[in-house]
């Protein structure tokens, strides 16, 4: 950002985006140079949610109107570097951010954060170039493991259960493990077996997810296997951000895919997935009560190895040593 005038307040921005799309709720992360405090990392991780700051500011003088900023992505994670010559660069901050099906923008940003006011910046050596990040090869797998009703996936740090219903009907699942997305899960798995071929409806009311770390989730996942690299696919409420989020792995050993973030209100919340008979696609749906109608928060297809898929109540803390807590009405499951 070689210059950056006509500024009406110190939150006025100038930087480099990264943008789901163009609709004004979207997620993003922005490397910013701000109106009167410097640089920083700011971005929306869930459609409709509030912004926020990630990492603090950095000022390089009392009147900084310009900047050298870089985003770097790598996967999921995406990292924020400044530099007072262009040269030697400093990593600011970073962050974790879900685009649907890793679809996004790249551009150029500038706000005046005032209605009346029209900011302007000026930038100079933008680029943008592939960068090749290691990833895992893709496997296949020849065959489901064994089926066992409640099971830890992964590498977990304390064993996961779930509650017998109570007299309302609600039972609790608790689940440790470090997450559910990149190429291999960690989680607590309460399930059923179901044919391959067969339709399949599996529907929760999940009432309270009270654990509010970012990546720790509850709701509901079609898998291949126990295999911590295997296909499925899972709708769940996520921690911290309040969002109902739609994820796969299409195939064994592949990354996750995350279709949708779309933020609630309340950890309050009904699930669906759907597959139709004979079919490998699985369509994911949610509603706020009983008597909304559902929205569909997306559709995938699952390459399934086995003669059977695992159909049931996921939950993970998302941290280490940690626990998270679903509640659910047990009896809508």
């Amino acid at each position: 950002v070689a210059s950056f005038t006509n500024i009406a307040t110190v939150w006025a921005k100038a930087g480099i985006m990264l943008r789901a799309d163009n609709s004004p709720n979207a997620q993003y992360l922005m490397a910013t140079l701000t109106g009167g405090r410097g640089v920083t990392l700011y971005g929306r991780t869930s459609r409709g949610n509030w912004a926020t700051e990630f990492g603090s500011m950095y000022q390089e003088n009392p009147v900084q109107t310009s900047a050298w900023l870089r985003l770097v992505k790598k996967m999921d994670l995406v990292e924020m570097y400044r530099s007072d010559d262009g040269v030697e660069w400093t990593l600011h901050a970073s962050a974790n951010i879900f685009f649907p099906n890793d679809t996004f923008r790249v551009g150029l940003a500038v706000t005046s954060n005032n209605m009346g006011t029209t900011s302007e910046a000026t930038f100079e050596d933008y680029q943008i170039n592939e960068y090749f990040f290691p990833t895992s090869s893709p496997s296949i797998s020849s065959a489901p493991t064994v089926w066992e009703p409640a099971v830890d996936v992964g590498d977990v740090q304390r064993a996961g259960s779930i509650t017998e219903p109570n007299a309302d009907g609600v039972a609790r699942v608790y689940g440790s493990g470090t997450g559910t997305w990149g190429h291999n899960d960690a989680f607590f798995f309460h399930n059923v077996q179901k044919s391959v071929g067969g339709a399949l409806e599996v529907t929760v009311h999940v009432n309270n997810f009270s654990y509010h770390y970012q990546y720790g989730k509850g709701g509901i996942m079609i898998r291949d296997s126990n295999d911590p690299d295997a296909a499925n696919a899972f709708i769940a409420i996520a921690g911290l951000i309040q969002v109902v989020v739609f994820q796969s792995r299409e195939e064994s050993g592949s990354p996750t895919t995350h279709h949708s973030f779309d933020w609630i209100q309340y950890n309050d919340v009904w699930l669906k997935l759907t597959m139709e008979a004979d079919s490998s696609v699985v369509t994911a749906s949610y509603r706020h009560s009983s008597d909304t109608e559902w929205t569909v928060a997306g559709a995938t297809s699952l390459t399934l190895t086995g003669e059977t898929v695992q159909v049931g109540l996921a939950v993970t803390a998302g941290d280490a040593y940690q626990y998270a807590l679903a509640q659910l009405d047990y009896k809508e499951y």
